[in-house]
């Protein structure tokens, strides 16, 4: 070895130029001494720079691939609030993490050093922790308080961290209109659930009964009543009304705080009328009564809210002269138009003998009755003799004009049979003039009374029988078929429903003129019979009718027939 040195030492000498002879520069040499020459290294005057270098991340091509930090940048992302994390729309290659550079890049709001991955969610709006929702788990349900009680309506919330003015986290308010309803208040009487608990003043078993009200009946419906109804109640009554001060509960225009009129009411109920009130309104038309019967002539008006001189409020007097004549006179036979409705004489048929009606029943449907008693009638219409019938207008529908009566013992005597008596007489008859109340259809309605004690006017009959026929009773029979009983005792001796007429008379009896005896009946079948005090040439003075009434023949005190 030692060997191989000096050789090698003496051929470096001899080769190495001369003390004083020019030395040429190699351009090619390892000037950084890092084992490569110029032409390879990109800086050779820097020995950690090379071709064979580990690239730095220092800004400089290190290996000399012509590549400044490949390999060795680091992504880094844009840290502008600096709370650690970046921006990760702004990622910056860097070499080291610097200020306003984070090497997380997951921050979804870097104007908000607040609102990053992992941040406590603030209630402000914003996603603070980066988890793509907003204020979540710190949000509440609010009500609108309309009325400001205290309690919101459930169908009307918001949802929000903190609730805006007229909002609160309490609902079942069921009037959020009215802030004495609520679930805090006291049920009271009104007719409101004032409690929200559904349920409404007595059926509520909290409710105050202090404030329980005294109810009127209103009549009128206005609104106020008179009359108390029900003292203390909680629950209005019908027609009820809490107000009592209704001056006339007859017309609905008149109560408290209504409109006065000119009208002669004191319509407001404030004890003052018409001009006595401030407060009166419009006028009056007033009418001239020349004859003071309270009725004017619209001939000659006034309109005023006070009455003049010698006028009146009523209207419709058609003869302002006659006193006797207005709207409210009683017409009268005499062929004048005394109530003033264009008619002459209606309702005056049968209260004199100038102008009689036909029938009790035609007076009566003409409106001229008058109770029972006494009318002119005209049975055949010939105006040459009327005569005055006795009415019943009270009973049976009223109309029924007495045809026949009779009292026993002290019957009439008489030949005349078929006409007898005056009117009111207990032995009474125009049976001839019985044709004339048949309709005309030849039938006829009859009631047939009879009684045991006292007379016909003055005692209740002990049986009566309503029916209708369609022939004479006094001059033809039938087998009974065209009878129909309408009201009273339906007599059934004999085989069937009881009329009258004279078959019992055309079979040879001496002692009927109508019966009830059918032309198909056996003879003895006579049970009940009218008849006049002589019979024909008897003899003998009967009582004048058998009945059967009550299942078996007897005489009665009095019997009446009556047409309509």
């Amino acid at each position: 070895m030692r060997q191989l040195f000096f050789f090698l030492l003496l051929a470096c000498r001899s080769n190495a130029p001369e003390k004083g002879d020019p030395v040429e520069e190699d351009p090619n040499r390892d000037q950084d001494e890092d084992g490569f020459p110029v032409s390879e290294d990109c800086d050779d005057a820097n020995s950690t720079i090379n071709p064979s270098a580990d690239e730095i991340c220092d800004g400089v091509d290190n290996d000399c691939d012509e590549e400044i930090d490949e390999g060795v940048l680091q992504t880094l992302y844009l840290d502008v609030d600096e709370d650690g994390y970046g921006n990760p729309n702004e990622p910056v290659e860097a070499c080291e993490i610097s200020d306003g550079l984070s090497l997380v890049g997951n921050d979804c709001n870097d104007q908000d050093d607040l609102s990053y991955p992992g941040s406590a969610e603030r209630c402000d709006g914003l996603d603070n922790d980066c988890d793509g929702e907003v204020d979540e788990e710190l949000q509440e349900i609010w009500f609108a308080d309309k009325d400001g009680d205290g309690y919101g309506d459930a169908d009307d919330f918001i949802e929000i961290c903190d609730p805006p003015e007229g909002y609160v986290s309490v609902a079942l308010d069921c009037d959020d209109l009215n802030g004495d309803i609520n679930l805090d208040a006291i049920e009271i009487c009104d007719g409101l659930d004032n409690d929200c608990d559904t349920l409404i003043d007595d059926a509520d078993g909290d409710v105050d009964y202090s404030t329980a009200t005294d109810y009127y009946f209103d009549m009128d419906g206005d609104g106020h009543g008179a009359d108390l109804l029900e003292s203390g109640a909680c629950t209005p009554p019908e027609n009820g009304v809490p107000l009592g001060d209704d001056c006339d509960d007859r017309d609905a225009a008149v109560y408290p705080g209504a409109p006065e009129y000119c009208d002669l009411i004191d319509n407001d109920c404030d004890g003052l009328i018409d001009l006595d009130d401030e407060d009166v309104e419009g006028a009056l038309t007033w009418y001239l009564d020349s004859d003071r019967d309270g009725f004017g002539t619209s001939d000659d008006t006034v309109d005023s809210c006070e009455q003049p001189s010698g006028y009146e409020l009523l209207e419709g007097d058609c003869d302002d002269n006659d006193a006797s004549v207005n709207p409210e006179a009683r017409e009268t036979c005499d062929e004048r138009d005394e109530n003033c409705d264009g008619n002459i004489d209606e309702g005056a048929l049968g209260s004199e003998n100038i102008c009689p009606g036909q029938s009790c029943y035609e007076i009566l449907q003409d409106g001229s009755d008058n109770g029972d008693g006494l009318y002119w009638i005209d049975p055949d219409g010939d105006d040459l003799a009327p005569m005055q019938g006795w009415c019943d207008m009270t009973t049976d529908g009223g109309g029924w004009t007495r045809l026949f009566g009779s009292l026993y013992p002290t019957f009439w005597e008489s030949l005349n049979w078929e006409s007898h008596g005056a009117s009111d007489y207990d032995s009474f008859s125009i049976l001839e003039k019985r044709s004339y109340f048949a309709d005309s259809n030849g039938t006829y309605r009859f009631r047939l009374q009879v009684g045991s004690t006292g007379n016909w006017d003055t005692n209740t009959p002990d049986y009566q029988t309503i029916w209708e026929q369609s022939h004479d009773p006094f001059s033809s029979s039938s087998s009974g078929a065209d009878y129909l009983w309408i009201a009273g005792t339906e007599i059934s001796t004999c085989g069937g429903f009881n009329g009258l007429h004279d078959q019992h008379y055309r079979d040879g009896g001496l002692y009927a003129v109508a019966t009830e005896q059918d032309d198909g009946d056996a003879s003895s079948c006579w049970w009940l019979q009218m008849v006049p005090l002589r019979q024909f040439g008897s003899p003998n003075i009967y009582a004048g009718y058998v009945d059967g009434y009550g299942g078996s023949g007897g005489v009665h005190l009095w019997q009446q027939l009556w047409v309509r």
